[in-house]
């Protein structure tokens, strides 16, 4: 837009021949001030509030500059952006101009054809620069809406994208705090479960040390000393092994050792084959020794285990023989009573 087309415009509507409307011969953009005033009737101090107020899609499709290089900055636009402010605008002069456009856009949607005879008779009676100023918004007019399109389905694209950002990371946080919730549950029930674990050893330690106290003022043999002793260690290493789940080794926890067997001696099994010893107790208990090793398996410097026993009025310590060496015994008794 350009003077003379300025001028042509004016000439084509009187109405506006009392406007002063500033235009750069560069750009070709006019002043948004101007406009303002020309349609508001404000003063330019009001008008550049209303501008302020338009908002910043308006305000986007407009440049600051000194027009024609003089004055102020100042804000210009082309006449397509123009037309939007006016659209835009405050006041009765902005009224009649959206009822005037509300007019024609109705007698365009509804096929009056009478605009065509009115277009014709406008079109012979305009001057070529007026033409030349019109057919040029007329070219903008698409592009800027297709602009428009463009830039509204970015933006579109741009609010999808961020909700849909928002909902994973609401997902996330959500995520992490029921893991959190897990975490803590898992750590209680741990916490709980150990409670209870301590709890129960010092019940079962204060079972054993009442059981272990009683068996001392006892007067126990050797033998039942060495069961009484492996049934603590056992029972304590099956509780370390149901703490952790395995003994500290990485083995399992052992059986707990069986209550010793009956002890047999010489004078009850010759008393139990209606045999008497007649003071042959040391030859049978030598070959009961020798006949012991060869059943279990020993060697020559192993012994059976030794019990107190009393012989002749006095303790001495003799070995001790078991129900399943029995048949040993019997052997033993008569070879040295039958010969």
């Amino acid at each position: 837009m350009d003077i003379k087309q300025i001028d042509a415009l004016l000439a084509e509507n009187p109405g506006l021949k009392q406007a002063k409307i500033r235009v750069d011969t560069k750009t070709q953009k006019a002043s948004v001030i101007d406009v303002i005033k020309w349609v508001t009737g404000q003063t330019s101090s009001n008008s550049q509030n209303t501008f302020r107020r338009l908002g910043a899609d308006l305000g986007a499709g407009c440049t600051q500059l000194r027009i024609n290089g003089k004055g102020r900055l100042t804000p210009v636009a082309d006449a397509p952006t123009l037309v939007e402010i006016i659209w835009e605008l405050p006041g009765k002069a902005a009224k009649r101009f959206r009822r005037q456009s509300a007019h024609w856009v109705c007698r365009i949607l509804g096929g009056d054809l009478r605009l065509a005879q009115e277009i014709e008779k406008r079109y012979l009676e305009t001057s070529q620069d007026a033409k030349t100023f019109f057919l040029q918004n007329a070219d903008q007019g698409p592009a800027l809406g297709d602009d428009h399109e463009r830039k509204l389905a970015l933006r579109e694209r741009e609010l999808a994208l961020e909700r849909q950002a928002m909902e994973i990371e609401a997902m996330r946080a959500q995520n992490n705090l029921k893991m959190a919730e897990s975490k803590l549950k898992m750590a209680e029930a741990e916490e709980r479960r150990v409670a209870v674990y301590q709890k129960k050893s010092e019940m079962e330690k204060a079972i054993l040390e009442d059981v272990k106290e009683t068996f001392e003022t006892w007067n126990l043999d050797e033998r039942d000393q060495a069961w009484l002793k492996d049934v603590v260690r056992i029972s304590n290493k099956r509780k370390l092994t149901q703490m952790l789940g395995t003994d500290p080794e990485g083995e399992k926890a052992p059986d707990m050792p069986e209550r010793p067997r009956e002890t047999i001696s010489i004078p009850l099994v010759c008393a139990q084959l209606g045999l008497r010893a007649k003071g042959q107790e040391s030859r049978i208990g030598k070959l009961m020794v020798r006949l012991w090793r060869q059943k279990h398996g020993k060697g020559p410097g192993d012994n059976p285990m030794k019990r107190r026993s009393i012989y002749q009025g006095r303790e001495i310590l003799v070995n001790s023989y078991f129900e399943d060496d029995r048949d040993i015994m019997e052997a033993a008794i008569q070879h040295v009573l039958g010969n």
